[in-house]
């Protein structure tokens, strides 16, 4: 084959390379199964409003569900005992 040739291909395999590793960290960081980081005021609002699905807490971090399906986490202050009243 003509070196010219060979050379062409190879930056075509580079290129096709590249390509196919930028989808698959794509798809790897996509949103689907990714929790949203909420401050801890839209937390609180969304609790008022009957959107809080179901919560974990453990410590100062709480991870949950909001009614719509879709994940968040946030950092509850080191004494905030209110938030575990209007939960």
């Amino acid at each position: 084959m003509n070196s010219t040739v060979k050379t062409v291909l190879f930056w075509l395999m580079i290129l096709v390379a590249a390509f196919l590793l930028w989808k698959v960290v794509q798809m790897s960081t996509g949103n689907s199964g990714k929790e949203a980081e909420a401050t801890f005021s839209d937390f609180l609002t969304k609790i008022d409003q009957g959107g809080v699905k179901e919560v974990t807490v453990n410590g100062q971090e709480v991870r949950g569900k909001y009614t719509d399906g879709s994940a968040f986490h946030t950092t509850v202050p080191a004494a905030y005992p209110d938030m575990y009243k209007a939960l």
